[in-house]
């Protein structure tokens, strides 16, 4: 997980490149699917990861520009890989709140506002969702950190209906009321059926994905895509 070549290195991972035949060559294919075969169910894992999270020994950070050329956070020799890996042991309250009040600079100068306006709260989010523990002692020493999460913005957000609460939600391009239970909608706003304007209702599965429209429908259990 987070191997690249221009991305992330995980501290366990490695990556390896197998030079044969050409894309022309029957023999290419064999290859490939061989390999799809022997790795299929690691694929996911050449992907970047997107929200905290401890790795063995290590703590993943998503967030960016702890290493620059103005003001880093940490000299280079703190991280591991590419500026969002540390050691477990460094991941301690204090620093914590060092994250979350840090102001990036960017090279020509001026702040980088994105640092604080979008990372910092989902940074504060998602330790409160999978490092509970880690949060709480945060929040003793630095109680402006429920603050932060209030800043949050997760309109537009896919997030599994079925932890949702009630409220309105948004399936393809069209706004619909979801009642805890079912998805509830008129036919005109579903035209690939072909209705009018019949009640139609949509029992979603467990997997079943939708936008966000109201923040008020998210709660500390909603499951977001690609979280």
């Amino acid at each position: 997980m987070l191997n690249g070549l221009y991305s992330h290195s995980c501290p366990y991972g490695q990556m390896r490149r197998e030079e044969g035949y050409t894309k022309a060559s029957r023999r290419c294919g064999d290859l490939i699917r061989k390999r799809k075969e022997e790795y299929g169910d690691v694929a996911h894992s050449k992907g970047d990861l997107k929200f905290l999270c401890y790795i063995g020994d290590y703590v993943f950070l998503p967030l960016s520009h702890l290493i620059n050329y103005s003001n880093s956070i940490r000299e280079k020799s703190f991280f591991k890989g590419d500026g969002d890996i540390i050691r477990r042991e460094d991941f301690i309250p204090k620093f914590v709140v060092e994250l979350i009040k840090y102001r990036p600079e960017a090279l020509m100068g001026g702040e980088i506002t994105s640092y604080q306006k979008k990372e910092v709260p989902q940074f504060c989010n998602q330790l409160k969702r999978y490092m509970p523990d880690m949060f709480e002692k945060v929040k003793k020493i630095y109680p402006e950190i429920e603050d932060r999460i209030e800043d949050i913005d997760y309109r537009d957000k896919e997030a599994k209906v079925v932890t949702l609460l009630p409220g309105k939600v948004k399936l393809s391009t069209k706004i619909l009321e979801w009642d805890g239970s079912v998805i509830k909608a008129e036919g005109n706003q579903l035209t690939f059926l072909g209705l009018s304007s019949e009640p139609v209702v949509i029992t979603p599965d467990e997997n079943t994905y939708v936008q966000i429209v109201d923040n008020a429908t998210v709660t500390d259990d909603t499951e977001f895509k690609d979280e």
